[in-house]
């Protein structure tokens, strides 16, 4: 039936009758023409109107035992509309006018989607995607244009988002910074106009991480607030609040009795966790659930989490069929269970601890079994302890100018660290251990070290004491002899003396150099520091007498 004219019908003819395919009526049936010219001799099984065209007047597609046929009345016969579509069995016709698509379902072939016939003259029909709609504040998020009839300009609208506009084909890195819902406009034009597709409410922003403890009983509003909705074909089968709880009188319920999702996996997400300050952290909840029968009307209940805002997910509990049953099998009604029939489930989600940002989903996989029924959420947590901030030197008594290495011995899991060495080089660092840190001046001097992680910081000091190093001086009872002669070289300054070369020891050594020579003295004070410093003895050669 044309959608603008009920009077105006077409029909269809399965068989093999050469020429007699389509016929079409303009009065209601009172008389008919034929219209078959174009279409093969073989059974035509569907015929679809286009509706609301007003450029293509009458156009409509036929699906025969081998694809899909079209005219409008422009065309004097039918045309093959093959391009994208398999030639099979063609036994229904759909137009999805939204986004201007042609929707064949064949027969073994599953069904199939091509865009409606274009001469050219249709503006194009806007609509677009995003790699993700449900996102932690700052999450980038990427749009490509599904637009069809070949736009050549777009002009995007991202409502609270950051850029806020945007005329890319593909827009990229779009960010939300607040938590709400927000809605994305796409403006597509052609030379032949222009459509605009709103999208309310599609970018959902994640509320700001709070802390533990978490307690849901489902007691007042549904979903709660700061919950989020994961509803994987966005319709009407969610879980839903049930009249009737553990030890209470409500409850999340997934009604897979009277509802077969078809292997959707929908989720209920518990508000964003801040789990950073916490050792340990453990989940309880209530649940019960009687199997229909053995698969595959058997549901399975999955809990899973992210650290990645729902990038990736690992599952922390996966029950179902039997395993999950709190009463026996029920085929009919719906199960509602009794006082009896819940069990707590413990569930260690340790592996989270210390994660900023954790995301906790409870997960339906009904198999068109029962309904399955959550209460009670408890998530808590113990505090991890501050860092207990302590380090070892490699000396705590050392000579001036000689380096000392620090390392830190801090427990409770530190993740940064500082220090400050005064008058030291370098005066500070951030590393967890500092190889070389060198004082010239002999005193003592306090080292502190801290060492943070997300509980706080934890502070420790240790005293340096940086001995003197001596002033070591020589004199010699002359600077310069004839060949064979000898001179005393005397140190001062310290305590003991070491004269090299000649491994010669004492505060006075005599010394009878061949040549010039270069003598080093080192002086180890009582402290037991050393310094050194050197005397040149220039040697005379003796003259030749003849």
């Amino acid at each position: 039936v044309h959608p603008n004219d009920p009077n105006h019908v077409v029909v269809t003819f399965s068989g093999y009758s050469t020429g007699n395919k389509v016929f079409e009526s303009t009065n209601g049936g009172t008389s008919w023409t034929n219209i078959s010219t174009g279409l093969p001799n073989l059974p035509t099984n569907c015929v679809r109107f286009m509706p609301g065209t007003t450029t293509l007047a009458d156009a409509m597609y036929v699906g025969c035992d081998v694809g899909v046929y079209y005219r409008d009345n422009t065309f004097t016969s039918w045309q093959p509309y093959f391009t994208a579509l398999p030639n099979v069995p063609i036994f229904d016709i759909e137009i999805y006018q939204p986004t201007g698509k042609v929707r064949a379902a064949s027969y073994g072939r599953g069904v199939w989607e091509v865009d409606i016939y274009n001469p050219g003259t249709l503006a194009p029909i806007a609509d677009f995607t995003a790699n993700q709609t449900l996102i932690c504040p700052g999450t980038p998020v990427n749009f490509t244009d599904m637009s069809s009839f070949t736009p050549t300009s777009w002009s995007w609208a991202f409502q609270g988002g950051t850029p806020a506009t945007s005329t890319a084909q593909n827009p990229t890195g779009i960010t939300w910074s607040a938590p709400g819902t927000y809605s994305v406009t796409l403006t597509a034009t052609n030379i032949n106009g222009s459509d605009a597709e709103v999208k309310t409410a599609y970018i959902t922003v994640l509320s700001n991480a709070v802390t533990l403890p978490l307690v849901e009983g489902f007691q007042a509003t549904f979903l709660p607030p700061n919950w989020t909705a994961k509803n994987i074909n966005n319709d009407g089968l969610f879980w839903t609040q049930a009249t009737t709880g553990a030890a209470s009188t409500q409850s999340a319920m997934f009604d897979n009795y009277n509802y077969d999702v078809g292997g959707a996996q929908d989720e209920m997400w518990a508000p964003r966790l801040n789990l950073s300050s916490y050792a340990t952290v453990s989940m309880t909840f209530d649940v019960a659930y009687a199997r229909y029968s053995a698969p595959p009307y058997s549901d399975t209940l999955e809990i899973v989490a992210s650290s990645d805002c729902g990038a990736t997910w690992t599952s922390v509990y996966l029950k179902g069929g039997t395993i999950l049953a709190t009463a026996p099998d029920q085929t009919t009604p719906i199960f509602v269970p009794t006082a009896a029939q819940w069990r707590n489930e413990p569930v260690s989600l340790n592996a989270f601890a210390g994660q900023p940002s954790v995301i906790i989903a409870i997960r339906n996989r009904g198999r068109y079994g029962q309904a399955i029924y959550v209460d009670n959420i408890n998530i808590t947590g113990t505090v991890a302890a501050l860092p207990n901030a302590t380090f070892t030197a490699s000396t705590t008594s050392v000579c001036a100018g000689t380096p000392v290495s620090f390392t830190s011995t801090s427990s409770g899991a530190p993740t940064s660290w500082t220090w400050t060495f005064p008058s030291g080089t370098p005066a500070s660092a951030t590393t967890q251990n500092v190889a070389s840190v060198v004082w010239n001046t002999a005193g003592t001097y306090t080292v502190t070290h801290t060492a943070t992680n997300v509980n706080g910081t934890g502070t420790t000091t240790q005293v340096i004491t940086v001995l003197a190093t001596p002033t070591v001086t020589t004199t010699a009872s002359s600077s310069t002899i004839c060949a064979g002669s000898s001179t005393t070289l005397t140190g001062s300054g310290a305590s003991t003396y070491a004269w090299m070369p000649g491994s010669l020891t004492g505060t006075s050594v005599v010394v009878t150099p061949a040549t010039t020579t270069t003598y080093t003295v080192t002086g180890t004070a009582a402290n037991g520091c050393t310094g050194s410093t050197t005397r040149v003895i220039t040697v005379n050669p003796l003259p030749t007498v003849t």
